[in-house]
């Protein structure tokens, strides 16, 4: 069971007050959307039975972790097959 002072810790370092739910809500996604069924085998039942727990990070320059605050724009580029994503 957690001591007050951890779950007071936990609270103050993240507005997440499970740590590990970026394992389900952002990691074990992607291992469904970008694994093939053979990956998917062998990675997602560790993932279950928590003998693997991941998370999900990302960053981009000038704005660390903040995934909100990214700025991006899409210029069509006439000619081009779909247009250039820029970030």
């Amino acid at each position: 069971t957690a001591t007050p002072e951890f779950q007071t810790l936990v609270y103050t370092c993240s507005d997440d007050p499970f740590p590990t739910s970026l394992h389900w809500v952002m990691f074990v996604p992607n291992i469904l959307t970008l694994c093939d069924a053979e990956q998917q085998s062998r990675w997602l039942p560790l993932c279950r039975d928590w003998k693997m727990i991941g998370c999900y990070a990302q960053t981009e320059l000038g704005h660390g972790s903040n995934i909100r605050a990214l700025e991006t724009t899409a210029t069509f580029l006439k000619g081009g097959v779909d247009g250039a994503a820029e970030g």
